[in-house]
């Protein structure tokens, strides 16, 4: 993870405090799951129960998502309920936004599980009454004509270029890199597809082609 100090402490804040489901909001490929990993990393051992994620990616219907819960917690479907009412958990909810029906589900949990935290992330807000909305924004990007040292601070550049080593090419902050970076908006995923791009591309070559053709990613 490159970069959301500041997200992180947030959140890991509010999960420490009062809020019982926090729910990190935003626009696909903010990188709203790596945050929750990083925030469950860092409160794992906080809870007596640990940290367990659940991946709801691979479901449309909500109601599969006690079943899908059930499974994340190796116990059976129909004791999910009694289970978590005296578990002191953090629960990890990913791409809740095919299931906002299952609000309900979720409500009910919390409601009858005075010890557990569900950290979740969605497009969309669940509007539950217990729900901190917590907005996850595309990484800042550098602005034109900034300094070599700018460029090594920014966050967005930061992450091309380490995703560009993990890619096996050796590529240092520039200008045309900045571009890229403003072309896309700052956001993580798009990013990294074109940082993975560089095997073949220079980044010059990338930014002229997205403009062309976005396709390309």
């Amino acid at each position: 993870l490159v970069g959301r100090r500041l997200e992180i402490a947030s959140v890991a804040a509010l999960l420490r405090g009062q809020a019982r489901l926090v729910t990190l909001v935003g626009a696909g490929g903010t990188g709203k799951t790596r945050v929750a990993l990083a925030v469950a990393a860092e409160l794992e051992l906080e809870f007596t129960g640990g940290a367990v994620f659940v991946d709801l990616s691979p479901i449309d219907d909500p109601q599969l998502f006690l079943p899908t819960v059930a499974a994340a917690l190796d116990i059976p479907a129909d004791a999910v309920a009694d289970q978590l009412a005296s578990r002191n958990l953090l629960l990890v909810l990913d791409n809740l936004e095919q299931i906002v029906e299952a609000a309900d589900d979720i409500g009910a949990l919390l409601s009858g599980s005075p010890r557990l935290r569900m950290l979740a992330t969605s497009r969309t807000p669940l509007r539950l009454a217990a729900e901190h909305e917590y907005p996850v924004q595309p990484l800042p990007v550098p602005r034109p004509g900034a300094s070599t040292e700018e460029l090594a601070r920014n966050e967005a550049v930061q992450l091309f270029v380490t995703r560009a080593h993990a890619a096996g090419m050796e590529l240092t902050a520039g200008e045309d890199i900045a571009a890229l970076c403003r072309r896309l908006d700052g956001l993580p995923l798009a990013l990294e597809l074109a940082a993975a791009r560089t095997k073949l591309l220079r980044p010059v070559d990338i930014l002229d082609r997205i403009e062309r053709d976005v396709s390309l990613l």
